[in-house]
């Protein structure tokens, strides 16, 4: 950029700040157009008993996983796209419990996608002297 003066390289540099600002244009132009396609999506896979995935409806909005995010940021789209990856929930967990496909998946997938954990419980019924001893112990010093 030697040759170029200082009016140029502001211009230049604003023009990039700028795209970076405005990016790809929006697929959709409201959450209306985007629920409708969604709803062709669930209704393709009800039609050939496909599982419903994130992954499967990025690909049918014709997006990726992390567009699906940033439009569930917009204010906007935030219900719609919630919406649609809980229906992707629920049919995670209704193929799980009627014993469809992978169940070792399908619980990798609700750990890793729906906040699902085991839980352990713990159960103490009585203490031996020595663990009774160091209690005490503990509380001594």
């Amino acid at each position: 950029m030697e040759g170029i003066n200082y009016k140029s390289r502001w211009a230049f540099f604003s023009c990039l700040v700028y795209m970076a600002k405005v990016g790809r244009p929006l697929q959709f132009k409201n959450a209306k157009v985007m629920q409708k396609a969604i709803d062709a999506y669930f209704l393709e896979c009800k039609t050939q008993d496909k599982p419903t995935t994130i992954q499967g409806l990025a690909l049918s909005l014709d997006l990726d996983r992390n567009e699906i995010l940033n439009y569930q940021g917009r204010k906007e789209f935030t219900s719609t796209v919630k919406r649609a990856k809980e229906m992707i929930q629920n049919d995670v967990e209704t193929r799980l419990l009627a014993g469809k496909g992978q169940v070792v998946g399908q619980i990798f997938w609700l750990k890793n996608n729906a906040n699902y954990r085991d839980n352990q419980q713990l159960e103490v019924s009585g203490m031996d002297q020595t663990l009774a001893m160091l209690l005490k112990k503990g509380k001594k010093g």
